[in-house]
């Protein structure tokens, strides 16, 4: 079981707003502007640190129609995420220089490596129809929206904080290795065979040969060990299928009640990338290409926990649970046959929302964007903090370790000012 974002008294969301700004925004020191648009960062060619090092001076931004500058006395600190964090610093001028000279911004580093590396985990979700029995509750009726179950439930919550709204439902999961059978002597010999043959068919990125290199080294390692989880599987106890091309597929009618298991990829060698398209920061020109399951192993990989979730499906004490023959979504007639769980990872396999590693945390000729100060390459006053600076995708939900990376971050920042 893994913690939920609630307070356990209240039963109220937490999130960055309450837990950290409201006890914050009293300080001295800090100011918000709202409906402000971050346009870029501004150095002066003029100055350079004692190294020899570009410096940034302020951040020019537009608000309600009008442009002006804020002054930096000491250093900049872009936490924009993973996505906007590498277009503020291309807009700046960091990034490809090709690419910014195409679209007629001055380049003041030249860095091919932001905004690449782009990762995140691909995820397959299975519905199975579930019986009736006292004990096993779904929320499908508030799926459905069923008036009665709303009211029910929003009773409960208000007069005793309890019911599903006091919680998410997504808390039941487990970190498991490949399906036991690739670990004996031929099941390796088949998991290296085809970890060899995937890598080699695998088209080659942006990403440095270097780090390609020893990202697959870590990869393969984690798949040949019996202890290492190669996937995360988590369920939900109700309707939650998620169709091929992200959005929630729609509850089957009727008043059936449903169970949802879902096996998301640890690490996928996958990698994308996201980058602007315009030099205007008001523009929503912004590409993002996360290309998941381009490398053909993160689809052998997710293919084989597909047919390890059926099996789970008919092993007690879960088989029980479920009407038996019953309607199973999406459908297929044998997944025990490999090459229809791979067809069913390319039809219905969807990214999560844990996108991450645009401005890595690496030496730059690994591929880095920051050093280990969070300083981004070759302009020692500018830092990236947030999530895009992971160099690799953590092996499950990425909440918890965002909120790592600001505490640590916010250390690092005060140490060294």
């Amino acid at each position: 079981m893994t913690p939920e974002s609630v307070q356990p008294i209240s039963k109220q969301r937490i999130f960055v707003g309450s837990a950290y700004l409201g006890t914050a925004r009293s300080r001295t020191n800090l100011t918000i502007w709202i409906q402000a648009l971050v346009d870029k960062v501004v150095f002066d060619a003029m100055i350079r640190d004692k190294d020899g090092d570009i410096v940034a001076i302020g951040v020019q931004y537009t608000k309600n129609g009008e442009t002006s500058i804020v002054h930096a006395r000491k250093e900049v600190i872009v936490s924009a995420g993973t996505f906007h964090s590498p277009k503020i610093l291309e807009l700046s001028g960091i990034g490809d220089a090709d690419l910014l000279r195409s679209l007629g911004i001055d380049v003041v580093i030249d860095n091919p490596h932001v905004g690449e590396n782009l990762q995140t985990h691909p995820y397959c979700t299975m519905a199975f129809e579930v019986r009736d029995q006292e004990g096993f509750q779904t929320m499908d009726g508030l799926i459905r929206q069923d008036p009665s179950t709303i009211k029910a439930a929003m009773e409960s919550y208000q007069k005793q904080q309890e019911g599903p709204f006091t919680k998410s439902g997504l808390n039941a999961t487990a970190h498991l290795p490949l399906p036991s059978y690739l670990m004996s002597t031929d099941g390796k010999t088949e998991l290296d065979k085809v970890f060899k043959q995937s890598c080699e068919g695998a088209e080659p990125g942006k990403t440095t040969a270097a780090f390609a290199k020893a990202y697959e080294k870590f990869v393969h390692s984690v798949m040949s060990s019996p202890t290492e989880a190669s996937v995360l599987y988590y369920s939900f106890p109700g309707f939650a299928m998620i169709e091929g091309e992200g959005g929630m597929a729609d509850i089957p009618p009727g008043s059936k009640n449903w169970f949802t298991a879902a096996t998301l990829l640890a690490h996928a060698l996958s990698r994308g990338s996201t980058h602007i398209t315009s030099a205007s920061s008001s523009s929503l020109g912004l590409t993002v290409d996360p290309k998941c399951l381009s490398h053909p192993f993160d689809v052998e990989v997710l293919a084989r926990h597909v047919q390890q979730l059926e099996t789970i499906s008919k092993t007690e004490p879960l088989a029980s649970h479920l009407v038996r023959d019953g309607r199973h979504l999406p459908s297929s007639n044998n997944l025990s046959n490999l090459d229809e769980a791979r067809d069913l990872v390319r039809q219905k396999a969807v990214a999560a929302h844990h996108y991450s590693d645009t401005c890595s945390m690496m030496p730059r000729e690994l591929g880095g964007v920051v050093d280990e100060q969070l300083r981004v390459h070759w302009c020692k006053n500018l830092r990236v903090c947030d999530f895009s600076i992971a160099p690799l995708m953590t092996r499950c939900n990425p909440q918890a370790t965002v909120y790592g990376i600001a505490e640590h971050g916010a250390r690092i920042i005060k140490s060294s000012s």
